[in-house]
């Protein structure tokens, strides 16, 4: 066994010496071109398929029973007959050489040779062919129709090709009627059935408005179809000529200009339109608002930073599950910062209130900030925004909002275009609906911006698709807000800082946290008691009342109280619901809250919002 191991292992550096060397005299290869073929051509299909991504599992999963079936059965029998035709079931016609010169045949044509090898194919020579088995050449065959099937059917496909037979088979409906007549509607007229069934009993003589509609003989259109006695082939010839004709009109007027104008048009601004599919394919930040606060990281820092990495979309799991309430020690750090994150999610981003105010991967607070962030921000932006990472985001946003605005232009412009010179007559009719048209865009009112424009006029400004806010904490004084002007890309923005106190504060901490984020993101918010829920005569401190105070003392009966709780609103100064835990098992914070954030979400997404 020693010296089978020792003879390998010199031949296996006999063979390395020889590589080194460039000396390939060892290589000595014959194989039939059934075989390379038949290789070739499954590879090539095999790329197409991954190409067409339909070696995909998913996509394999959802191919229907029939289509499974239709693809083996087309594999096996074209398989079969590839086969078989091509001869490829036989013995090689034609051999391709990969050896020492000395081994080519004399009848033999050589391509090339180089370092003592030479590569050749000769037709009906005696030299001894390799080939694969047959059972993988059949096997291959197969495989080669199972992939070009693969390839060109979808389920949408084979059902076009197996309704194709009924589509090309002329029914009876198909022919023109061979009698004009009056034709009745066959469904009765809305809110008639009871008039249609008393006239069947013979209750009513006649039906009166609810009598169908009939359609008149004169007013009948042209019927193209076939005739019941028209031979099939003067149907074709006339379908034929009436084809010509449409083409020919099509062709010699204003529509085929048009073509041509819409597309010299698209052509002219081919670079802003791939741009525009590469942001939309690549999910492209469509806005970019960004808080920077001294409060340090809700969670641990290490944990954070970990998270913003392996889990760059938990936000949106996040703010979806969302609770009303969340319960922090009072002792933790960390509690001003816990409440800020969730009282951000509650008024932009929890979707059980309303429609959601943006996406929240577009919204961004940096934690851990200095104080002056914003004065840093106004002194140098670029450097600033660079050194925190956003500048490449930030203008991204303005950069798609500046390929927004010519694509919308792109768009009214190739409108002109739609409709056909020919159409635009001046006839009476022609008039009349112009005007229509026109006393119709006058009563649309003003212009509204929305989410997703449809034109230049709705599309947001750059100050309301990036934003930039402070928020800092400070240990005394009074809450205020200073505000400071910067100028990006000529762009001007307003940077809010908004200065906040809460160890001194009356108010809960959380309630108090809810109209501080939402005085910074809108400073024009204001919740009032006359966009409350709750009733004006009724929302006052129970305390003015002894009767009150008595009925909401009592221990027991605690539904009784939910009268009177629901129209006191926590958010208007009734803190003191939240100090009562008897009440709070009945108290419907709930209401109040989604009324506070629906009102905020209106004015917020008023002048904030993305592309």
């Amino acid at each position: 066994m020693k010296r089978y191991f020792l003879k390998k292992r010199t031949d296996i550096e006999r063979v390395l010496v020889r590589i080194k060397d460039r000396n390939f005299d060892f290589i000595n290869l014959n194989i039939g071109a059934n075989s390379i073929a038949i290789i070739l051509i499954l590879l090539s299909l095999v790329l197409m398929a991954y190409n067409f991504d339909a070696l995909n599992l998913d996509y394999l999963k959802s191919l229907s029973g029939a289509l499974g079936f239709f693809l083996g059965f087309f594999a096996l029998i074209l398989g079969w007959v590839f086969l078989k035709y091509w001869k490829l079931d036989r013995k090689s016609s034609y051999i391709f050489h990969l050896t020492r010169p000395e081994n080519i045949p004399r009848e033999a044509n050589i391509f090339f040779t180089a370092n003592n090898l030479t590569f050749a194919t000769s037709y009906l020579s005696k030299v001894e062919a390799s080939e694969l088995p047959l059972f993988l050449r059949r096997l291959l065959s197969v495989s080669i129709f199972f992939l070009l099937a693969l390839v060109t059917l979808d389920n949408r496909g084979f059902d076009e090709v197996t309704e194709l037979p009924e589509s090309l088979a002329q029914s009876s409906d198909d022919f023109c009627p061979e009698k004009l007549e009056l034709l009745e509607e066959t469904e009765p007229k809305e809110g008639c059935a009871l008039i249609l069934k008393a006239f069947e009993l013979g209750y009513a003589k006649n039906l009166g408005e609810c009598e169908p509609n009939k359609v008149e003989v004169d007013k009948l259109e042209v019927c193209t179809d076939r005739r019941i006695d028209e031979p099939y082939f003067h149907y074709f010839s006339r379908k034929i000529t009436n084809f010509v004709e449409m083409s020919v009109a099509f062709f010699s007027g204003n529509d085929v200009k048009n073509i041509r104008k819409k597309f010299d048009t698209q052509l002219e601004q081919l670079e802003p339109l791939k741009d525009y599919q590469v942001y939309a394919i690549s999910a492209a930040p469509r806005a970019s608002h960004h808080i920077w606060t001294n409060l340090p990281y809700p969670e641990p820092d290490l944990y954070h930073k970990f998270a913003e990495i392996l889990l760059p979309s938990r936000c949106i799991e996040q703010f979806q599950n969302q609770t009303n309430t969340i319960t922090v020690e009072d002792a933790d750090e960390r509690k001003y910062s816990q409440q800020m994150q969730h009282a951000y999610g509650q008024l932009l981003f929890n979707p059980n209130v309303n429609i959601t105010a943006g996406f929240c991967k577009e919204y961004t607070i940096h934690w851990n900030a200095a104080e002056d962030a914003c004065d840093q921000l106004a002194t140098n932006p670029i450097t600033f925004l660079t050194t925190e990472k956003v500048y490449q985001e930030v203008n991204l946003v303005m950069k798609r909002h500046d390929l927004a605005k010519i694509i919308l232009a792109l768009d009214d412009k190739l409108k002109e275009f739609e409709t056909p010179e020919s159409e635009l007559d001046t006839t009476n009719e022609g008039i009349d609906s112009k005007l229509l048209n026109e006393q119709k865009k006058n009563e649309k009112g003003p212009i509204t911006k929305s989410k997703i424009a449809k034109s230049e006029q709705q599309l947001r400004d750059k100050e309301e698709i990036v934003s930039f806010q402070c928020f800092v904490n400070k240990a005394n004084g009074k809450s205020t807000t200073k505000k400071k002007n910067v100028v990006i890309q000529g762009t001007q923005f307003e940077v809010p800082t908004r200065y906040v106190t809460f160890m001194d504060s009356s108010e809960d901490s959380q309630i108090a946290m809810y109209k501080q984020v939402s005085r910074l993101m809108e400073d024009k918010f204001r919740y009032t008691q006359y966009n409350s829920q709750s009733e004006l005569s009724v929302n006052r401190d129970p305390e003015a009342t002894a009767s009150e105070n008595d009925f909401l003392a009592q221990p027991n009966y605690l539904m009784s109280r939910l009268e009177v709780l629901k129209n006191i609103d926590v958010f208007l100064g009734n803190e003191w619901v939240l100090k009562r835990d008897d009440l709070l098992e009945v108290y419907p914070y709930h209401v109040h809250l989604k009324n506070y954030v629906e009102k905020f979400r209106t004015e917020y997404e008023k002048e904030h919002g993305r592309l």
